[in-house]
């Protein structure tokens, strides 16, 4: 068979499962449900490249491998399941008004992200073959979606946003996310500390989204 099938890929593949399943949950109107299988994708993305990288005598073309089959699952989890879990908030018989700028805002999203990640690869193919790998980000890593969008469900439970108000919102936060994935500044990929703050953040988001939701109830947008 083509590809690579051994450990090394184990938490990629574990990370674009979760996204399929968190977009069939978005279609049935199930965004909780769908957002947490979008925590779960970055949990299982933070370590991919650690697991890879435990992993002696990787060939160059393993590398390159590795490199692709990140991007391509990414996009799918950090691209494609934000979008449709904004669609997944939508009320019933949605107006225009609410439902193209969602669309268009969705597309400007996947296709900064493809962009993001085209970019990504290309600069990861030139430091693989250079050895001249820096450790930074240029632009926003999509990834950082697996927070930006739990952490914005939680505005849901406000009382000022039960309402399109809040589709909207997402819209615009979509907007301005996907301007800075293809923005031109530089960030530093994060150390241990940086990977440990990231999950106490997701589990915080986590926490807060369940409780409220206990004590909220399910939330209707009409």
């Amino acid at each position: 068979m083509i590809g690579v099938y051994d450990y090394t890929v184990i938490a990629t593949y574990a990370s674009l499962a979760s996204a399929v399943i968190g977009i069939f949950l978005s279609f049935q109107g199930m965004t909780f449900s769908a957002l947490l299988c979008l925590i779960v994708s970055g949990v299982f993305d933070m370590f991919d490249g650690r697991i890879a990288r435990t992993k002696k005598g990787r060939s160059l073309r393993e590398k390159r491998f590795g490199i692709q089959i990140d991007s391509f699952c990414d996009l799918i989890a950090f691209g494609v399941l934000p979008a449709a879990i904004g669609g997944s908030l939508l009320p019933p018989q949605a107006s225009g008004a609410l439902f193209f700028p969602l669309i268009g805002a969705s597309v400007l999203y996947v296709l900064c992200g493809v962009i993001r990640l085209t970019h990504y690869n290309i600069c990861a193919e030139e430091a693989l073959e250079e050895g001249t790998y820096t450790g930074e980000f240029t632009g926003l890593p999509i990834t950082t979606a697996a927070l930006i969008f739990p952490a914005l469900y939680l505005l849901r439970y406000l009382s000022f946003f039960r309402s399109p108000l809040f589709v909207d919102l997402w819209t615009l936060v979509m907007l301005v996310t996907a301007a800075l994935f293809i923005s031109k500044f530089r960030l530093r990929k994060p150390g241990k500390t940086g990977v440990i703050l990231m999950l106490v953040a997701g589990t915080l988001i986590i926490a807060l989204n369940v409780v409220f939701r206990l004590v909220y109830g399910a939330i209707s947008l009409v």
